[in-house]
């Protein structure tokens, strides 16, 4: 029982890396693109002079769905538990 108590824990911490990890993974992504469309948007306009805009709108359209995150979660756990029960099961 006590080895099935330690698989449990390391499935835990497994899935809340890797959902820890996508989250990373899409503000990496983020960034790049930002930077990209502001590099190539204000790479023309370097020789002329105007007045950029002083205000910018921000909007926040993504709301995490703590439920559906939290379901990931388990899948990701109970899949992580069951593939390692195999593998220990056929590795003796």
């Amino acid at each position: 029982m006590r080895q099935n108590v330690r698989l449990w824990i390391e499935s835990v911490i497994v899935s809340a890396f890797l959902i820890v990890m996508f989250y990373i993974w899409q503000i990496v992504q983020g960034y790049m693109i930002t930077k990209k469309i502001i590099s190539s948007a204000v790479a023309p306009s370097v020789n002329t002079t105007f007045d950029l805009p002083s205000e910018v709108a921000f909007v926040y359209t993504n709301q995490v769905d703590w439920a559906v995150l939290l379901g990931c979660f388990l899948l990701l756990a109970v899949v992580y538990y069951g593939v390692r029960m195999v593998i220990n099961r056929t590795g003796k």
